[in-house]
């Protein structure tokens, strides 16, 4: 306890009793930051494209919104399926659910512009070995 702290406090502050000066030097408990919990699930691929939907359904309140998101969620860790068919014929790709939707959704509108199978099974595999750097 500081030696004239009581002192100049009563100086300072008319009516300060010891009482206070007693309250003001007791210790008081910290509570302790909340910090926010990041979720395990971000560095998949469908997290983004969830958040967005849950926006979407919280701004609009449309029903597809949120039945678009509790899909994306159900599907999260999931690899993605890619399958190709042409003139009959029909080949499927799994990808890395760690790869962003929104390239997958632009490799799909690719994939379906060729008019042969072997040149969008050729674009697949060059693709593919550079998913990674994504």
């Amino acid at each position: 306890m500081p030696l004239f702290a009581f002192a100049i406090m009563q100086f300072e502050i008319p009516g300060y009793a010891y009482t206070q000066f007693i309250d003001d030097l007791r210790i008081r408990k910290i509570k302790p930051k909340k910090t926010k919990i990041s979720s395990p699930l971000k560095r998949y691929g469908r997290y983004a494209e969830m958040l967005r939907q849950l926006e979407a359904y919280k701004q609009t309140e449309n029903v597809l919104f949120g039945l678009k998101a509790q899909q994306l969620r159900k599907d999260m860790t999931k690899p993605y399926r890619v399958i190709i068919q042409k003139n009959g014929k029909s080949h499927e790709y799994n990808l890395s659910p760690f790869v962003p939707y929104q390239t997958v959704s632009k490799l799909v509108k690719e994939l379906t512009s060729f008019s042969n199978l072997d040149q969008a099974e050729q674009y697949f595999l060059e693709f593919k070995q550079h998913s990674h750097i994504l």
